[in-house]
């Protein structure tokens, strides 16, 4: 029974693998991908004791992941963001506020009709401030097609170079509540559900040890 589930597990983080592949543009999509190679990405040896980046139970990552994640690149590129922020963000924008235990959904979409852009990944970023904000320094992965958010990594890259940003904004007033209600609603725009959100999430993240 334990090996019949562990396949079901092995089979699970595949099928997550191929549906993250399928959402990339041609430009991006990885090539010449096997088997051998999924498994190396999900159970290499340096992740032995580790869970996967990528979960097999449901392809989102965990909370513990994201922090992770985002800690990673606020360390290499000097966000000036805390992690603990970027992860609550993460969790009202690409999980569920009400089950946060289940994590994040890097393939989350959302359609924003009144200006015909898209937000797209784990901080769910639209696809021209992405663009914006590599053409404003922030370069590390160039200028992103809109299926590049979907790649933990630069959704994350680009969710924490907004925050990065409002937080340097010359009229914002240093607060973290200025900088989560901007993230949602634009440079000094109210958002006073969306930061309820934020502190909900927060003090979840902070009775569990995230």
């Amino acid at each position: 029974m334990s090996s019949d589930i562990g396949i079901g597990v092995v089979l699970l983080g595949i099928a997550g693998y191929f549906a993250y592949q399928a959402a990339q543009t041609p430009a991006t999509k990885q090539t010449g991908t096997d088997v051998t190679s999924i498994f190396d990405t999900l159970f290499s040896p340096s992740n032995v004791g580790e869970t996967p980046l990528i979960t097999a139970a449901n392809g989102f990552l965990t909370l513990q992941q994201v922090h992770d994640l985002a800690q990673s690149l606020i360390d290499q590129y000097g966000f000036n963001v805390s992690a603990d922020m970027a992860t609550a963000i993460a969790i009202i924008e690409s999980g569920d506020i009400s089950l946060p235990q289940n994590g994040c959904n890097p393939n989350a979409y959302r359609y924003e009709s009144g200006i015909n852009d898209a937000s797209l990944g784990i901080m769910q970023v639209l696809s021209g401030t992405a663009a914006a904000l590599a053409g404003q320094g922030y370069s590390a992965f160039g200028i992103p097609a809109a299926a590049d958010l979907y790649n933990p990594q630069e959704g994350m890259y680009f969710g924490l170079a907004n925050l990065d940003q409002l937080s340097r904004n010359g009229n914002a007033d240093g607060t973290v509540s200025w900088i989560v209600q901007s993230y949602n609603a634009g440079p000094g725009h109210a958002s006073t559900a969306y930061l309820t959100k934020f502190n909900t999430a927060l003090a979840w993240l902070q009775q569990n040890g995230i």
